[in-house]
């Protein structure tokens, strides 16, 4: 349900809901952050720079295999791993965002994630040994 763009040296699916609407409604897209001010209980929102919207052959018809949506989500994405990069102390994200990949033969899908329940399973038996 996404487009693939580079995101933090990688290609991401990344939805492209958001930039359907804009290139649809021609609205504009402003990016926002939210981050701590150091040494005081404070936030600061900065917004950036309108991110240009281009609308494509298609007008209202983007579809997902749509060069100027792609294009416009890499656009979208890119203030995005600017943030990361600025300040990744301020950034959370729960998600596998490299879960899904592009199609690529086998002998080039490195694993991106380690294995799950690995971790949880070696700390569970070392609790074990030092309560038993």
């Amino acid at each position: 349900e996404g487009v693939f763009v580079p995101f933090l040296g990688r290609l991401a699916c990344t939805r492209f809901a958001p930039a359907v609407v804009a290139m649809r409604r021609d609205v504009p897209v402003l990016p926002a952050f939210g981050h701590r001010v150091a040494g005081a209980p404070a936030h600061v929102v900065e917004i950036g720079p309108r991110i240009a919207i281009e609308r494509g052959p298609g007008g209202h018809q983007a579809t997902a295999d749509d060069a100027a949506l792609r294009a416009n989500v890499s656009r979208m994405t890119q203030p995005i791993e600017a943030a990361i990069r600025r300040a990744p102390e301020h950034w959370l994200w729960t998600q596998r965002r490299f879960r899904t990949r592009p199609e690529a033969p086998a002998s080039e899908r490195a694993p991106v994630y380690p294995p799950r329940g690995r971790w949880l399973r070696a700390a569970r038996h070392a609790l074990r040994g030092r309560l038993r």
